[in-house]
C-alpha cells in the first residue's frame, strides 16, 4: 500500500511524488488562474500509478496531459 500526500500550489511537492509527475503538475500551475494560489494538491496511487489533483478537479496523472476542472466529455467518443 503506497498512501499519498499533499502540498500547496507552488510549494515544493514532497519526495514522494515521482520527478516526471511535478514537471507535469508545474505545466498545470503555469496555466492556472491566480485564484488557484490557496489551492492544494493531493497524490494519489491507482494500480501503482501516480495521480496529482488539485482542490478545483485539475487532474494530472504520467499517462497524459493535466485534464482540467470542468472539461467536458464528448458523446462522440462513444
Amino acid at each position: 500500500m503506497r498512501l499519498g500526500t499533499r502540498w500547496s500550489v507552488g510549494a515544493t511537492p514532497p519526495d514522494a511524488v515521482p520527478t516526471e509527475l511535478v514537471d507535469r503538475v508545474r505545466l498545470a500551475e503555469a496555466a492556472l488562474v491566480r485564484e488557484a494560489a490557496d489551492q492544494t494538491w493531493t497524490l494519489t496511487w491507482l494500480e501503482g500509478r501516480p495521480i496529482a489533483t488539485l482542490d478545483d478537479g485539475t487532474t494530472v496523472t504520467l499517462d497524459d496531459a493535466a485534464t482540467s476542472a470542468g472539461a467536458e466529455e464528448s458523446d462522440d467518443d462513444w
